[in-house]
């Protein structure tokens, strides 16, 4: 994948990666207190 680091200008030291969470949780689930913060689109994409 070190194509993306030239198409995107990227460094040598990153990599383009994507987390996608699909489903829904059980039922008896916890979520962390910091995790119900949602960041903005802005802080945490970057589009070119």
């Amino acid at each position: 994948m070190s194509f993306l680091n030239k198409v995107c200008n990227r460094g040598e030291n990153e990599r383009a990666y994507m987390l996608l969470i699909a489903g829904y949780p059980a039922d008896n689930a916890t979520i962390p207190t910091h995790a119900q913060t949602k960041k903005s689109l802005a802080d945490i994409a970057t589009f070119l």
